[in-house]
């Protein structure tokens, strides 16, 4: 299995006559990966079945998070932690309540 992708690539070099460091135009260069995996089907069978575990455990986890958001202390919470992020983004001296 190969793909073929064009990488985004800027060549830095100081200018001779200015002494100044410069940068070439943006380019995009051709690359090619190569990608080779073999798996066994018990490899197969058994990555699988993490998988589903992981995304299982996920989904359990995700559902206890969104109720706890939904909840009176989760919304307030959320309300305090964004009113934070903003202020210290902006670096205001409000304090929280």
């Amino acid at each position: 299995m190969c793909s073929i992708f064009d990488v985004p690539y800027t060549y830095r070099y100081v200018d001779p006559n200015t002494g100044r460091e410069r940068n070439t135009f943006p380019a995009e260069l051709p690359a090619l990966v190569i990608t080779r995996v073999v798996y066994t089907a018990s490899e197969a069978k058994r990555r699988q079945g993490e998988d589903e575990d992981m995304w299982r455990a996920f989904q359990e986890k995700e559902m206890v998070v969104d109720d706890w958001l939904q909840s009176r202390i989760g919304r307030k919470r959320l309300a305090q932690e964004v009113q934070k992020q903003i202020c210290s983004s902006s670096r205001c001296s409000k304090r929280l309540q």
